[in-house]
């Protein structure tokens, strides 16, 4: 199965600034008037490499290192600076579109 290039763009975009399973994403999605299966989505997400989980070390420490700059680079702009753990990955998830891990942040 193959989506379409703006399908997939709105999939990156639910995927990224979401918490939202595939099932959640399909069904939005659906809702929306875009037929798509929570496969789809999968099939989608991991034709693109996004994924949920990271088992690689070094994928956990690139993650890691992206995390850092993302949230030096939101705190350099100064809109960041007094948040807490959940406020600060809620705020890279919406703006920076970075997923970060609880345990990096």
């Amino acid at each position: 199965m193959t989506v379409d290039r703006d399908i997939t763009e709105t999939i990156s975009n639910l995927f990224n600034t979401t918490t939202k399973s595939d099932r959640a994403i399909a069904t939005s999605l659906t809702k929306e008037g875009i037929p798509i299966s929570a496969r789809g989505v999968k099939e989608a997400r991991l034709a693109n490499n996004w994924r949920r989980r990271n088992n690689d070390l070094e994928q956990q420490e690139r993650l890691r290192q992206a995390t850092r700059e993302a949230i030096i680079n939101s705190r350099s702009e100064g809109t960041t600076y007094n948040y807490g753990r959940e406020h600060l990955s809620a705020a890279l998830r919406t703006h920076y579109s970075h997923r970060a891990r609880h345990n990096d942040i």
